[in-house]
């Protein structure tokens, strides 16, 4: 169907192409301030990941809040492009990326600036107390 591969043709874009496993469809992609706090500020537990489709780190530790994301079920997963969302990011103060802050019943519960697999973990598992 595609002449070049999918992840090429979006790097190319300067898109950040995400896995097409199941993982990677449960983080949801918040485009605006009012669907964030529609989706978001709703939930018990949320957890968000404000990235930058030029990022390194963002595209680094992507796979890892996919599928941390399927193994806590009981949270719910989502994503802000700061470039495309720069309402969201100002609200929430977002100077560097990335950025993960995490939500209990729509107040801010935790956050944590880079890329640690551990340190987003604990964070997650945080939420869920």
């Amino acid at each position: 169907m595609f002449s070049r591969p999918l992840r090429t043709t979006l790097s190319r874009q300067g898109i950040r192409a995400f896995s097409g496993s199941r993982a990677a469809r449960q983080v949801v992609e918040v485009n605006s301030l009012a669907e964030f706090k529609e989706n978001v500020l709703s939930q018990k537990a949320a957890f968000v990941d404000f990235y930058a489709s030029w990022c390194a780190p963002c595209k680094t530790i992507s796979p890892v809040v996919e599928k941390l994301s399927e193994t806590h079920k009981d949270v719910k997963f989502f994503k802000v492009d700061v470039d495309n969302a720069q309402d969201v990011a100002m609200e929430y103060g977002i100077s560097a990326m990335p950025t993960f802050i995490t939500f209990k019943d729509g107040v801010k519960d935790g956050q944590f600036v880079g890329a640690s697999p551990q340190a987003i973990q604990q964070l997650v598992v945080a939420t869920k107390q």
